[in-house]
């Protein structure tokens, strides 16, 4: 009996240990487990204000935590002294050259100065952008005054504040994400992500707030009914698209949402409305704060005037730049979207970018033998995500151009792999386990090698005519 009652006992240990280590090993838990380990190195590891625009993203924050919402019409905000000058005396141009390696000890010299009530005003070009991208920085540093008000705390309070942020948007979309949760984990754990979400930057809140609202609205789309809680849930992560320009068209999304999933016809119509007024109310939102910018106004080399009067007087030539830079960047865009780290002036080795393919083609081709599971979206709904995508890819290369590109410049300026981060998910998803018939993979293949060859003639044509 004794015998029996312990050999029951085991079973029970082994079923309970084997259920733990299935919860453990669930793609979700090892995301965030990766998440919280290599992001918190990230964070301690990477130098302050050596990731792109940090301190000026660090002034932007500061500003907010201080309730400064509106720049002023230069671009400037008013920050203590002891926070204008935080940068100095970390000697980075000397790690930079080698000349010697970047200390702790630094840091814990700059935790001496205080931001004393002496005030600066010092220029952000992030005036421009939505002041919700900036409300987990504005939050770290606020909690860090609790304790002292040393700026170099505040600095690493903001990078921790954002980075929990960001993590938790991204578990959260994991974990909602009906199909292609392998898609985001390969996505979140991308160096150039870790990198901005790890730092001061706004990009942590952008990158990880537009692959929440694709897995939100790829969630919603498996419901059988939209309910009031699923609109109120539209709403607030649609606000990720306005945080910056450039992923406006990801809101073309919402019409994954099938009429079907409302009780009539009626419903349906107040759902059309409805998100249609909470996206022109951000989108406005967004627009009072970039029409403030002063990069929007004309300087000597950059007119968007003159740019937008050049497209729509020569679109070819605008096209054909456009071509020219896809044509001479689109590897580095890769590769500094898979991670261009520092300040944009290092890469991660060839072999991390190599690898980030491989994974890719083996999430996109491997099937797990005990999963059957489809993915239950119809052609208008792929079609929609992948569009999203590259209207939103075409939208950050037309900014770019109007706000970055002199005048009559020949490759369009300003654009950053990193952009690109948000967009991967969705054009992913839409191709992900796609059935099509004979006939259509011929027809796919057939347009891909035609564009292959076709581009492959035009160089040659290029280098010898």
């Amino acid at each position: 009996m004794k015998r029996k009652s312990k050999e029951i006992s085991n079973d029970l240990k082994k079923s309970y240990m084997a259920g733990f280590l299935k919860k453990i090993v669930r793609i979700e838990n090892i995301l965030l487990g990766s998440l919280l380990i290599y992001g918190s190195i990230f964070i301690f590891l990477v130098p302050p204000f050596q990731v792109p625009d940090e301190l000026q993203h660090f002034f932007r924050s500061w500003s907010l935590a201080e309730g400064q919402l509106i720049c002023t019409k230069d671009s400037n905000v008013t920050v203590p002294s002891g926070v204008a000058s935080i940068e100095k005396g970390f000697d980075m141009e000397k790690v930079k050259n080698r000349e010697k390696a970047f200390s702790f000890d630094m840091v814990r010299k700059k935790r001496a100065e205080m931001a004393v009530d002496t005030k600066d005003k010092v220029f952000t070009q992030f005036c421009a952008y939505n002041p919700v991208a900036y409300i987990p920085q504005a939050a770290g540093i606020k909690a860090s005054m609790i304790f002292d008000k040393s700026p170099i705390t505040a600095f690493y309070f903001a990078r921790i504040s954002n980075f929990l942020f960001a993590v938790t948007i991204l578990y959260i979309a994991i974990r909602v994400i009906p199909f292609g949760k392998k898609i985001i984990f390969m996505v979140a754990l991308l160096p150039m992500t870790l990198y901005q979400t790890s730092s001061l930057s706004c990009d942590a809140l952008i990158i990880s707030g537009v692959i929440f609202f694709t897995s939100v609205i790829l969630y919603l789309s498996q419901q059988e009914k939209i309910l009031s809680k699923h609109k109120l849930l539209l709403a607030v992560s649609s606000t990720f698209l306005y945080l910056k320009p450039g992923y406006y068209p990801f809101a073309l999304l919402l019409f994954i949402i099938k009429p079907r999933q409302f009780k009539n016809k009626k419903e349906y119509l107040k759902y059309l409305v409805f998100i249609l007024i909470i996206n022109i109310m951000l989108a406005m939102f967004s627009y009072e704060f970039s029409k403030m910018s002063i990069l929007l106004k004309p300087s000597e080399l950059i007119q968007p005037a003159q740019q937008a009067s050049l497209i729509y007087h020569s679109p070819y030539e605008f096209f054909r730049t456009i071509s020219s830079t896809l044509g001479t960047q689109s590897i580095d865009y890769f590769r500094s979207m898979v991670g261009r780290l520092g300040l944009n002036d290092f890469y991660v080795k060839d072999i991390v970018v190599l690898l980030f393919i491989i994974g890719l083609l083996f999430v996109m081709t491997v099937r797990a033998r005990d999963n059957n599971s489809t993915v239950n979206l119809s052609l208008f709904q792929r079609m929609l995500l992948i569009c999203s995508a590259v209207l939103s890819f075409l939208t950050i290369l037309f900014l770019e151009y109007l706000f970055w590109t002199p005048v009559g410049a020949r490759l369009i300026e300003g654009i950053q792999g990193r952009y690109f981060i948000p967009l991967v998910p969705a054009f992913l998803v839409g191709i992900y386990k796609i059935q099509l018939s004979k006939l259509g993979i011929n027809i796919v293949l057939t347009m891909l090698v035609v564009l292959i060859l076709f581009l492959a003639s035009y160089s040659i044509y290029l280098n010898f005519y």
